[in-house]
């Protein structure tokens, strides 16, 4: 029994091994291997020139309603819906939300869901729910490069589009992956976070849904996406009846059809919505999602970023160095109470860089942010998945929703108005000015270690946080 004692060992060394295998081998490649060549581009004229299309634009910002219009979407679908998430947090809303796909596959529609296949096609995916998605007939489940020991080289290239496509006629997209912290009001503010989604609507065939449709057929259809090898199991009829009573038990009170109409109603109509996502290659990807948005707000002189991740690495800082002379006013979550240290850690290497080139504001709220929003002049607007770090420019797959309209923009800028009404301005030297009403956090002293040690580790790998 002697070979126990080498247990503790042996799994460090395994462990020491797959990390660097992952990341530091990772690392060296983003800085060695050039960005595949693309053909994708996007005309900066076109997007800031009124379409010919009728095009709406209706902006989710609260939990609930998050969830809802996405069951609403679902439970008016008669033809196609294609979904795409990074992550679903096994709880309610994963179980409302699956529910309501069944019960669409169930009248005939035609589903399709692929999800990151780190995240739930390897370490913590609940097989047996989707086992009860994947079994039936007009439901395809598959995983964006899942996880496995031999291509580790794909690892650092994630699925991060959240995305909700409907009959050619519905988008949705945003920061928001499928759980309680984004729909829920929860008994633990730490629990929930803010977000914000965009839908964009018009006439069945709007060119926008379409180009979202064709991205999805590429992304469904490409190398990278494995089907879901589904097992039968005892139980999946019963899994499946679960489902499907979370879901009709849910909307018992609420009335979907209405809450579509009602979102007819308020939605704006803009000039025009485009969509932008990255190119689908491993390794390192071309930044043209990031390049086009800079492209674009070179026509303007103010740019207002908001991200819960802020990194600026030497090849963020290059991608923003023609902006160097705009007015930009950025907001993130304040480092304290932001529980993602390894983005934190990202942060506090630039973070006194960032506030004496921008108005950078951290947020002192008592829910963090999710939101991915960028606003320039006084007529763009882009919504979507994408970070400001350079995993979301470089790495991930990303999308994000560009509106045309100074109607939406001055509505969106009142939201943005209360989030910066409980912010603090970073001045130069790092420090907080000061404010009427807020006090800013204090730093437990446990926290400040944690985050000194994971700064100085993550030194090795700032390109891949």
């Amino acid at each position: 029994m002697n070979f126990i004692k080498h247990i503790p060992k042996t799994l460090g060394f395994f462990v020491f091994f797959v990390f660097f295998y992952i990341v530091i081998f990772g690392g060296l490649v983003f800085k060695v291997y050039q960005p595949a060549p693309t053909d994708l581009t996007y005309d900066i004229e076109t997007l800031r020139t009124p379409s010919e299309e009728t095009t709406y634009a209706y902006l989710v910002e609260a939990r609930n309603d998050a969830l809802n219009i996405r069951l609403a979407l679902i439970e008016n679908a008669e033809v196609r819906i294609d979904v795409s998430y990074y992550s679903v947090h096994p709880n309610e809303s994963r179980d409302i939300f699956y529910g309501a796909l069944l019960a669409a596959a169930d009248r005939g529609v035609s589903v399709r869901f692929i999800i990151d296949g780190f995240i739930e096609g390897g370490l913590y995916g609940d097989q047996s729910v989707v086992d009860a998605l994947a079994s039936h007939e007009n439901i395809t489940f598959k995983y964006y490069e899942p996880f496995q020991f031999l291509r580790m080289y794909a690892f650092n290239n994630r699925l991060h589009d959240k995305l909700v496509i409907v009959d050619g006629q519905y988008g949705l997209m945003g920061g928001r992956n499928i759980g309680d912290r984004y729909f829920m009001d929860l008994d633990e503010d730490s629990k929930m976070v803010h977000d914000r989604d965009i839908l964009i609507f018009g006439e069945v065939g709007h060119s926008t849904i379409m180009s979202m449709h064709a991205y999805y057929d590429e992304l469904f259809e490409s190398d990278y996406a494995h089907a879901h090898l589904y097992q039968e199991r005892l139980d999946q009829d019963t899994t499946r009846l679960h489902l499907l009573d979370a879901y009709y038990t849910y909307i018992s009170a609420l009335d979907l059809t209405e809450r579509l109409e009602a979102i007819h109603e308020e939605a704006v109509l803009v000039e025009r919505a485009s969509f932008l996502r990255s190119p689908l290659n491993r390794m390192h990807k071309e930044p043209v999602v990031f390049n086009t948005i800079i492209d674009l707000a070179m026509h303007y002189d103010t740019l207002y970023v908001q991200s819960p991740y802020i990194i600026i690495d030497e090849t963020m800082a290059a991608l923003f160095e023609p902006l160097k002379n705009h007015e930009i006013t950025v907001l993130t979550n304040n480092y304290i109470d932001n529980p993602n240290l390894w983005a934190v850690s990202g942060y506090m290497r630039s973070r006194n860089h960032v506030a004496q080139h921008t108005n950078l504001y951290e947020y002192h709220g008592d829910i963090g942010i999710h939101s991915k929003t960028m606003m320039m002049g006084n007529e763009i607007t882009i919504i979507g998945s994408s970070n400001i770090d350079p995993r979301s420019a470089f790495l991930s797959t990303e999308s994000m929703m560009v509106v045309y309209s100074p109607d939406f923009y001055d509505y969106v800028d009142g939201v943005i108005a209360s989030y910066l009404e409980e912010s603090l301005l970073v001045e130069s030297d790092g420090s907080y000015a000061p404010h009427e009403t807020i006090d800013p956090r204090e730093e437990t002293f446990s926290r400040k270690v944690e985050r000194y040690i994971t700064t100085l580790f993550t030194w090795f790998f700032e390109e891949l946080l």
